[in-house]
């Protein structure tokens, strides 16, 4: 539901007064963020468009709806026995207590089973404790009933985990038509350098250089894939 909420905010901000070229980037990235699901990104970059230009209409409705949808107070949910599994299982992920946040969704899923967040989230919980098997029975399970992007980025990383590097780097340059995010290329850089496709690989991580912050791993990854490029090139 939040989700919706930005992206209906994000689609009437577009028609509004026009800013700068590099604050327009920084939104545009924003809501790339938004519709990932990673609001706390999403704000740094608003917060970068502010300092640039205070009055930015755009940045600041973006910003206080996204502030508001993320209070925990924003929404109110009549209490359900049954529902309450679904916000303990969000909160024990959060908690990073994977195991306990399993158990809250499958007994929420008993009551709903055709619910896709449930699926993801506990997709997402197996993913942490390196169930990858089975968070990609969840994963699939959840894109059946809704082909949500942030589903299909986390369907993207298990196949990483997974080893299947040219399946997931297909995965993740299908999201890069609809989302540009630092992370995205990130893992297209991770992928190409499994596939030792060095050249590619520091292409990649210096997208995902340009669109983060001060990255020190990234910075080391593209350093490292440069050097395998230029010691092919001189092997050839």
């Amino acid at each position: 539901m939040k989700k919706y909420l930005l992206l209906s905010v994000l689609f009437l901000s577009i028609i509004s007064c026009r800013a700068s070229e590099l604050t327009d980037d920084y939104i545009d990235i924003a809501a790339g963020y938004c519709i990932s699901g990673n609001y706390s990104e999403a704000l740094g970059y608003l917060n970068r468009v502010l300092r640039l230009e205070p009055a930015n209409s755009k940045a600041i409705r973006l910003k206080n709806t996204l502030e508001r949808v993320t209070n925990p107070k924003f929404f109110t949910y009549e209490f359900n026995p049954a529902k309450s599994y679904l916000g303990l299982a969000a909160k024990q992920f959060e908690n990073k207590d994977y195991s306990g946040s399993i158990l809250s969704v499958n007994n929420y899923l008993k009551h709903y089973p055709k619910s896709d967040f449930a699926y993801a989230l506990r997709a997402k919980s197996r993913f942490m404790t390196a169930d990858y098997t089975g968070a990609e029975t969840d994963i699939a399970a959840a894109l059946a009933l809704n082909n949500d992007i942030s589903y299909r980025l986390i369907e993207a990383k298990i196949a990483y985990q997974r080893g299947n590097f040219r399946s997931a780097k297909q995965k993740f340059e299908a999201l890069a038509k609809d989302v540009q995010t630092s992370e995205i290329y990130k893992y297209i850089g991770l992928c190409d350098y499994a596939m030792k496709n060095y050249t590619g690989a520091a292409l990649n991580f210096d997208k995902a250089i340009i669109l983060s912050y001060d990255d020190k791993m990234l910075e080391d990854k593209y350093n490292e894939a440069v050097k395998k490029a230029e010691d092919e090139n001189k092997n050839n």
